[in-house]
């Protein structure tokens, strides 16, 4: 967990977000010397926004998963976070019942072996 956060903050700033607060831009005719002038236009309401944002939400959805490759990943993966977290909370009540009082417990240890393995 801790190189994954160390790597986050590696990773460049992404400058807009695919969905939300995308520009639309036009070109209004004026030409620089080599360059056209690009201007951001937003005169589409709050809700419009939020609809087209949506839309393409439902559009990469129906992509990805129409590829069977992904469907069969997914599935596994979800089958195999079901698995890890049903191991994990069943482990918990098996540390209370078998380690006596007196005893080390290492029950934070196994967790952190079996997050790794």
């Amino acid at each position: 967990q801790v190189l994954a956060t160390v790597w986050t903050f590696l990773l460049p700033s992404v400058k807009q977000s695919v969905y939300f607060h995308r520009p639309i831009k036009i070109e209004n005719g004026l030409e620089t010397s080599h360059q056209h002038i690009i201007e951001p236009i937003n005169r589409k309401p709050l809700v419009q926004k939020v609809i087209d944002a949506y839309y393409l939400l439902w559009v990469d959805f129906l992509k990805a998963y129409s590829n069977l490759h992904v469907l069969k990943w997914s599935l596994w993966w979800a089958a195999a976070s079901c698995g890890y977290l049903q191991v994990l909370s069943y482990s918990q009540p098996v540390w209370q019942t078998a380690v006596a009082k007196d005893d080390m417990i290492y029950n934070g240890a196994v967790e952190a072996l079996y997050s790794i393995i």
